[in-house]
């Protein structure tokens, strides 16, 4: 994925990067510990949600993320000894990814993560959300993720939707006394959607 086109682009690049006057007058061209955005490192970098299912799925878009960006770096030198450690470095979050996505295997099947299932009037429900026409595939159409006999439910207007009967509050008659109890199916989930597949195709 090329993010600059040739030798003289990247020499253009890193020089407007180098010279941003925001930098020069914040920092005198010294060390700024931010991020390329600008924003100050914090502890606000550091993601936990208490489940495992949940935190492992963020290191692993961690990982994926730190990847393209070390295949950004790698366009901007010709130096083979930054090239070479810009490789270690990026192969390095591969091994992680994989160490990540061993861990996520061995937890149990979770996803969605938690313990409540979704409401059984929302789950396979999405609506059309563009203003240039009805843009159909498997995330919104069809079979896609589960086993037959449920498909999605596609809203071409979502305004007439919003104004029917099925998008009125129901707690007073869910019956769950004001728990967070849900009444709902648990989703037929992705592992589940593979095991079903295989079995098929070994018949």
């Amino acid at each position: 994925m090329p993010l600059v086109g040739d030798a003289s682009r990247r020499d253009e690049v890193i020089h407007q990067v180098a010279t941003t006057p925001l930098y020069m007058a914040l920092t005198g061209g010294g060390p700024d510990m931010v991020n390329s955005a600008g924003t100050p490192w914090s502890g606000g970098y550091v993601n936990a949600n208490g489940d495992p299912t949940v935190d492992v799925r963020s290191n692993i878009a961690a990982e994926s993320r730190a990847k393209i960006v070390y295949e950004y770096l790698k366009q901007f030198t010709d130096d083979p000894g930054v090239q070479d450690t810009l490789t270690f470095l990026m192969t390095r979050e591969v091994a992680h990814f994989q160490q990540f996505t061993a861990a996520l295997n061995e937890l149990p099947v979770n996803f969605p993560p938690g313990r409540l299932p979704g409401d059984d009037r929302f789950q396979n429900l999405t609506f059309n959300m563009s203003d240039s026409g009805s843009t159909r595939g498997p995330w919104n159409e069809g079979q896609e993720p589960w086993p037959a006999g449920t498909e999605w439910r596609y809203v071409e207007r979502p305004t007439e939707w919003i104004g029917s009967a099925e998008r009125s509050n129901r707690g007073g008659e869910a019956g769950v006394e004001g728990t967070p109890a849900v009444r709902g199916t648990p989703p037929f989930v992705h592992q589940e959607h593979v095991a079903v597949r295989g079995a098929g195709a070994s018949r």
